[in-house]
């Protein structure tokens, strides 16, 4: 009977992660492709994207610093009131966003939720670690999770289109956020306060340069995690920029294009995620991901004239490709931690931000020689990098 308990109370709590992750997830995808925009409304002409640029590696910058201390705040806070308030301080920084148009005040806000949002998901990952122990269902509970994910990634481009914005008022879409932002506090806040928290590691930095050095395949996956959150870092950051100021899309084109080009997220990462588990392992699936992706991405580049059909597909099929990587790095990874590696998890999860320290630099320095246009192949060159990475993991099957 004990063990019946146990399964239900561990279903239960899967749950309430999965449902948290969910109202998360819009929260964050309702401003994500709007920021840039955004800020370069805010922001004089003439700096703009440099400045804009300057936030992104400040916010990751700031983000990284948390991700090395996390380990520690766990041990002294626990994972239940450190998701809770940093939360809590999300909520004020993007509902201050919605109603403030001093730049004093817009800067260190953004930065704020731009550098808060990644550890709350990490608070996330130690919930669902705590759950998810049968390394054998791995891909699949974690496919689950990133296409609870991915439903909102997909859905939030419609709402941007519903709300108005092209009449360059942003406010809707930070009130939006905040919203969503709302029910994740009170899930958190009243069901998950009897979460007991396992010993976590302390961090031991030297540790973790030596794990990484010395064992193959961890470095290899993080780093092709790394090269998988670059490509997201240019798409966030310099694809609306690209589409509407340059290729002139208005809002409600882009946010319908977005849609269709996201659905790979929603679509195709369970599945995947499952046949990793069962059938092929990840390594494979992966590579192709990458092949997918790069191959895209140069026929953005080097196409002329694309048609906004054609355009839409060649961005459905990178997504695609980012689909197969995301899901297959996410289950490798979880597949060789347990839930106390707090210190791994989030020297893991320090690749998306130290992406929006690189991708900006990278993105800037290229905009200085290449159109937006073309700078797109140069993403495409770091993905087909990537490839060398995937093969050197060991596979799971």
């Amino acid at each position: 009977m004990k063990y019946l308990v146990h399964a239900i109370q561990t279903r239960g709590l899967i749950f309430l992660v999965y449902l948290s992750n969910f109202f998360l997830s819009f929260h964050y995808f309702t401003t994500a492709y709007v920021n840039s925009s955004f800020l370069g409304n805010n922001i004089p002409q003439a700096i703009a994207d440099h400045l804009i640029s300057g936030l992104y590696i400040l916010a990751s910058i700031l983000n990284i610093f948390i991700f090395l201390y996390a380990p520690e705040l766990l041990r002294h806070i626990g994972n239940y009131k450190l998701a809770l308030w940093l939360s809590v301080l999300d909520l004020l920084a993007v509902w201050g966003l919605a109603y403030t148009t001093d730049i004093a005040y817009i800067l260190p806000l953004f930065v704020i939720h731009q550098a808060i949002v990644p550890v709350i998901l990490f608070n996330l990952d130690i919930f669902l670690e705590h759950c998810t122990k049968d390394e054998n269902l791995t891909g699949e509970f974690r496919g689950l999770f990133l296409t609870v994910t991915n439903v909102a990634l997909v859905i939030s481009p419609l709402l941007l289109a519903a709300i108005g914005l092209s009449k360059g008022d942003f406010s809707p879409a930070y009130l939006l956020s905040g919203m969503f932002l709302v029910p994740f506090i009170l899930i958190i806040g009243f069901t998950l306060r009897s979460f007991e928290d396992p010993h976590y590691h302390p961090l031991q930095l030297q540790h973790e340069i030596d794990v990484f050095i010395k064992n193959r395949n961890i470095n290899s996956v993080f780093i092709a995690n790394f090269i998988l959150q670059l490509f997201y870092s240019w798409m966030v950051i310099y694809m609306p920029l690209y589409l509407i100021n340059t290729v002139g899309l208005s809002w409600e084109q882009f946010g319908l294009m977005l849609t269709i080009a996201l659905l790979p997220f929603a679509l195709f990462e369970l599945p995947i995620g499952t046949l990793a588990d069962k059938k092929f392992g990840e390594k494979e699936i992966m590579a192709f991901g990458f092949i997918i992706t790069a191959a895209s991405l140069f026929a953005i580049s080097y196409f002329d004239d694309l048609r906004l059909s054609v355009l839409t597909l060649l961005l459905f099929l990178s997504r695609t490709g980012a689909a197969f990587i995301e899901i297959t790095t996410e289950s490798y990874f979880f597949k060789k931690t347990k839930e106390s590696d707090a210190d791994l998890v989030s020297t893991f999860r320090i690749s998306r931000p130290f992406s929006y320290v690189v991708g900006p630099l990278l993105g800037g320095f290229t905009l200085l020689f290449l159109p937006y246009q073309h700078m797109f192949s140069i993403l495409g060159l770091v993905m087909v990098c990537g490839l060398f990475f995937v093969f050197r993991i060991t596979d799971t099957r």
